[in-house]
Protein backbone atom coordinates (compact mmCIF):
# COMPACT_ATOMS: atom_id res chain seq x y z
CA UNK A 1 0.00 0.00 0.00
CA UNK A 2 1.61 3.42 -1.24
CA UNK A 3 1.25 6.47 1.99
CA UNK A 4 1.73 9.40 0.54
CA UNK A 5 0.95 11.91 3.61
CA UNK A 6 4.21 12.66 4.38
CA UNK A 7 4.95 13.95 0.51
CA UNK A 8 1.31 15.87 1.05
CA UNK A 9 2.56 17.52 4.06
CA UNK A 10 6.16 18.08 3.16
CA UNK A 11 5.24 19.47 -0.49
CA UNK A 12 2.25 21.25 0.40
CA UNK A 13 1.04 22.59 3.41
CA UNK A 14 -1.01 25.87 1.85
CA UNK A 15 -4.66 25.47 2.63
CA UNK A 16 -5.43 26.09 -0.89
CA UNK A 17 -3.61 22.95 -2.56
CA UNK A 18 -5.96 20.49 -3.85
CA UNK A 19 -5.52 16.82 -4.92
CA UNK A 20 -6.56 16.55 -8.08
CA UNK A 21 -7.65 13.16 -9.58
CA UNK A 22 -8.55 13.68 -13.58
CA UNK A 23 -10.09 10.98 -14.91
CA UNK A 24 -10.66 9.78 -18.63
CA UNK A 25 -14.06 11.25 -18.97
CA UNK A 26 -16.32 12.64 -16.50
CA UNK A 27 -15.65 15.39 -13.85
CA UNK A 28 -12.32 15.16 -11.74
CA UNK A 29 -12.45 14.21 -7.89
CA UNK A 30 -10.46 17.23 -5.90
CA UNK A 31 -9.94 17.48 -2.22
CA UNK A 32 -8.41 19.76 0.40
CA UNK A 33 -4.87 18.24 1.40
CA UNK A 34 -5.40 19.48 4.69
CA UNK A 35 -8.35 17.09 4.71
CA UNK A 36 -6.61 14.04 3.15
CA UNK A 37 -4.61 11.50 5.57
CA UNK A 38 -3.57 8.68 3.04
CA UNK A 39 -4.03 7.47 -0.12
CA UNK A 40 -3.84 3.73 -1.08
CA UNK A 41 -3.90 2.06 -3.75
CA UNK A 42 -6.74 -0.90 -3.72
CA UNK A 43 -7.67 -3.42 -6.04
CA UNK A 44 -6.86 -1.17 -9.14
CA UNK A 45 -8.14 1.27 -7.73
CA UNK A 46 -6.57 4.92 -5.94
CA UNK A 47 -8.21 5.51 -2.48
CA UNK A 48 -7.92 9.12 -0.33
CA UNK A 49 -8.56 8.46 3.39
CA UNK A 50 -9.28 11.33 5.89
CA UNK A 51 -6.93 11.51 9.08
CA UNK A 52 -9.36 9.11 11.28
CA UNK A 53 -9.72 6.65 8.29
CA UNK A 54 -12.87 7.25 6.77
CA UNK A 55 -13.03 6.47 2.95
CA UNK A 56 -13.41 9.80 0.81
CA UNK A 57 -13.67 8.29 -2.61
CA UNK A 58 -11.54 6.19 -5.00
CA UNK A 59 -11.50 6.18 -8.73
CA UNK A 60 -10.03 3.16 -10.64
CA UNK A 61 -6.72 3.66 -11.53
CA UNK A 62 -8.04 1.86 -15.53
CA UNK A 63 -10.20 5.20 -15.42
CA UNK A 64 -7.67 7.87 -14.00
CA UNK A 65 -5.57 10.25 -16.88
CA UNK A 66 -3.50 11.57 -13.38
CA UNK A 67 -3.19 13.08 -10.44
CA UNK A 68 -1.76 16.14 -9.59
CA UNK A 69 -1.46 18.56 -6.36
CA UNK A 70 -2.57 21.50 -7.99
CA UNK A 71 -3.57 25.15 -6.14
CA UNK A 72 -6.93 26.29 -6.28
CA UNK A 73 -9.37 28.63 -4.95
CA UNK A 74 -12.28 27.65 -2.62
CA UNK A 75 -14.62 28.04 -5.41
CA UNK A 76 -15.70 25.12 -6.80
CA UNK A 77 -16.13 25.96 -10.26
CA UNK A 78 -13.05 27.02 -10.93
CA UNK A 79 -10.39 25.63 -13.47
CA UNK A 80 -7.58 23.74 -12.00
CA UNK A 81 -4.28 25.74 -11.84
CA UNK A 82 -1.73 23.27 -11.60
CA UNK A 83 1.24 24.28 -9.33
CA UNK A 84 3.86 22.10 -10.93
CA UNK A 85 5.11 22.56 -14.74
CA UNK A 86 3.08 19.72 -16.54
CA UNK A 87 4.71 16.89 -17.55
CA UNK A 88 4.75 14.96 -20.91
CA UNK A 89 4.52 11.02 -20.74
CA UNK A 90 4.87 8.93 -23.77
CA UNK A 91 4.12 6.42 -25.52
CA UNK A 92 1.47 5.43 -23.11
CA UNK A 93 1.43 2.30 -23.29
CA UNK A 94 4.76 0.88 -23.60
CA UNK A 95 7.16 -2.01 -24.39
CA UNK A 96 10.63 -0.27 -23.64
CA UNK A 97 10.86 3.28 -22.84
CA UNK A 98 9.15 6.42 -21.59
CA UNK A 99 9.89 9.22 -23.07
CA UNK A 100 9.25 12.27 -20.02
CA UNK A 101 9.46 16.35 -21.22
CA UNK A 102 8.68 19.36 -19.45
CA UNK A 103 10.72 18.38 -16.90
CA UNK A 104 13.76 21.17 -14.64
CA UNK A 105 17.19 19.85 -14.12
CA UNK A 106 18.16 17.39 -11.61
CA UNK A 107 14.63 16.69 -10.81
CA UNK A 108 13.88 12.97 -9.48
CA UNK A 109 11.94 10.49 -11.25
CA UNK A 110 10.01 7.67 -9.71
CA UNK A 111 8.40 4.53 -10.90
CA UNK A 112 5.98 2.49 -8.35
CA UNK A 113 4.40 -0.39 -8.55
CA UNK A 114 0.33 -0.02 -7.97
CA UNK A 115 0.79 -1.81 -4.31
CA UNK A 116 3.53 0.87 -3.74
CA UNK A 117 6.47 -0.24 -4.05
CA UNK A 118 9.28 2.15 -5.72
CA UNK A 119 10.82 0.08 -8.75
CA UNK A 120 12.79 2.49 -10.21
CA UNK A 121 14.20 6.15 -8.99
CA UNK A 122 16.45 8.51 -11.64
CA UNK A 123 17.35 11.93 -11.60
CA UNK A 124 16.57 14.59 -14.97
CA UNK A 125 19.72 16.19 -16.61
CA UNK A 126 17.89 18.70 -19.03
CA UNK A 127 13.59 19.17 -19.68
CA UNK A 128 13.34 15.51 -21.39
CA UNK A 129 14.46 12.20 -19.66
CA UNK A 130 13.96 8.89 -21.07
CA UNK A 131 13.02 5.83 -18.84
CA UNK A 132 14.03 2.62 -19.75
CA UNK A 133 11.28 -0.16 -17.95
CA UNK A 134 12.04 -3.07 -20.13
CA UNK A 135 12.68 -4.91 -16.95
CA UNK A 136 9.13 -4.02 -15.63
CA UNK A 137 6.61 -6.78 -16.11
CA UNK A 138 3.58 -6.23 -18.03
CA UNK A 139 1.07 -3.97 -16.25
CA UNK A 140 0.21 -0.92 -14.35
CA UNK A 141 2.30 1.58 -12.88
CA UNK A 142 2.58 5.14 -11.31
CA UNK A 143 4.95 7.66 -12.19
CA UNK A 144 5.74 10.33 -10.05
CA UNK A 145 7.79 13.55 -10.97
CA UNK A 146 7.66 16.42 -7.96
CA UNK A 147 4.18 16.39 -7.08
CA UNK A 148 2.76 15.32 -10.56
CA UNK A 149 1.80 11.55 -10.57
CA UNK A 150 0.65 9.61 -13.62
CA UNK A 151 -0.63 6.64 -14.64
CA UNK A 152 1.43 4.07 -17.17
CA UNK A 153 1.20 1.10 -19.23
CA UNK A 154 3.95 -1.61 -19.84
CA UNK A 155 2.50 -4.13 -22.94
Amino acid sequence: MLTIVGLLWSVFVCAESHLVIEPLAGAELSYAVQCIGKIRFEDNAACLYDKQGVRLGCKSVHETRKIIFADRQDTPTETVQPSVTVIQVYPNPTQSQLIIQGLDDEQVIRVYSLQGQMLLSATAIGSTAIVDVNDLQVGNYILQVGAEIVKFIKQ
